[in-house]
């Protein structure tokens, strides 16, 4: 009895989580005229090298307004193609939840096992005297709110590109304007290819 009652929670719980996950149903998509967007991604793209410990990490920004318009403009983009009206909004408050179709929330998120990422930026590991390719990288969740009802916040996508530069150094402005000019083109190419994917993965 007791497996039976164990098998019939497991199963319950598999239905729950895949109806968390799943898309949206191209019913749902066919009501929708209004899609508000809350963009919770940094002003700046992180510019990070981790060493052995975490006294020797160095942090940095790349301070420039223009990736963080990139995202934005890629989801406005994608959806103004598809015939969506759109809007941005300041945050998922209740009264901007009903003023829209549906709201899709865009959070950054940390990439499994590379510390010193968080939403989109360049990351370098570095341990003893091993050292990684340097890596442009776009990590994050889209929480969609259909009719103001959570559609579930597990929709999760990551981009990784690797750089053809040997070694970052402490500081964003210290690489050459060629260096940067490849990060930049790797970045703003995992921004539109990343938000892209995720946004086919809500069901869109």
């Amino acid at each position: 009895m007791y497996r039976k009652v164990k098998v019939v929670v497991v199963m319950v719980l598999f239905v729950f989580c895949n109806a968390c996950t799943a898309p949206m149903t191209k019913v749902d998509v066919g009501e929708i005229n209004t899609v508000g967007i809350v963009n919770n991604f940094p002003n700046y793209p992180h510019f990070s090298i981790v060493r052995t410990t975490a006294y020797n990490n160095d942090y940095d920004v790349i301070r420039d307004h223009r990736y963080n318009e990139k995202l934005l403009d890629v989801v406005l983009g994608y959806l103004q193609k598809k015939g969506f009206d759109t809007v941005v909004l300041k945050d998922k408050d209740e009264a901007g939840k009903e003023s829209v179709d549906l709201l899709l929330e865009l959070t950054p998120r940390d990439m499994d096992s590379m510390p010193g990422t968080y939403g989109y930026g360049v990351n370098q590991r570095s341990f003893t005297d091993e050292k990684s390719n340097p890596i442009v990288y776009v990590a994050l969740n889209i929480g969609p709110y259909l009719n103001g009802v959570s559609q579930g916040d597990s929709f999760y996508h990551e981009g990784i590109q690797q750089v053809n530069i040997e070694n970052l150094p402490k500081k964003w402005e210290m690489l050459t304007e060629e260096q940067k000019h490849l990060v930049e083109g790797s970045l703003n190419h995992q921004i539109e290819k990343t938000v892209s994917e995720l946004l086919v993965k809500v069901g869109l």
